[in-house]
């Protein structure tokens, strides 16, 4: 497994800017350049995901998640989806796609796991009842949207627990589907 000083060498000696295009949607490029990982936050069965900060074209820093699959192919999948969604059930934004290695750089959605809501004891049963309220009206944003997750659970989801009412995340949409028009199981 490469270390994340391993990663940060490797990412700062690549410049990379093609342009990259997934079934007709160009997708934002990103150079490593602009990007600077701080610490592994998740990994999965398909890859890792480290909390970073992204310097933007103005010079502004935002926190931001860079996912790179374990395979190092391009996620050009769960990019597509995220740049179509727009937000839409509390995805992360996409700010772009990067090369050499490849990755996707999204937004850094803070709150907590809902797992964590529906499992602790300094949760009570109001804080699970607003979390699966945000929950609801996220999914529903979500298909709305066009999408089925096809892989939600607890885990994959965050709730901002700072905001009122509650605000959720959908996360790790990279098995995400298009919703047929009219069809009404979802």
């Amino acid at each position: 497994m490469t270390s994340l000083v391993q990663l940060n060498n490797i990412c700062h000696n690549s410049s990379s800017s093609t342009t990259s295009t997934s079934g007709g949607t160009d997708l934002p490029q990103l150079t490593w350049d602009s990007l600077r990982l701080v610490r592994n936050v998740g990994a999965g069965s398909f890859g890792v995901s480290h909390y970073g900060q992204l310097t933007l074209g103005n010079g502004d820093v935002t926190e931001v998640v860079v996912k790179i699959l374990h395979s190092g192919e391009a996620n050009t999948k769960e990019a597509r989806v995220l740049h179509e969604l727009a937000g839409a059930g509390g995805a992360p934004l996409l700010y772009g796609v990067t090369t050499e290695p490849n990755a996707i750089v999204m937004q850094y959605c803070r709150g907590v796991l809902l797992d964590s809501i529906l499992t602790s004891f300094k949760f009570d049963v109001h804080h699970g009842q607003k979390a699966c309220d945000a929950t609801r009206v996220a999914l529903a944003e979500f298909h709305a949207a066009g999408y089925a997750h096809m892989d939600l659970h607890e885990g994959n989801v965050i709730i901002d627990t700072s905001t009122s009412p509650y605000t959720c995340h959908l996360i790790d949409v990279g098995l995400s589907e298009r919703i047929l028009p009219n069809d009404d199981s979802y």
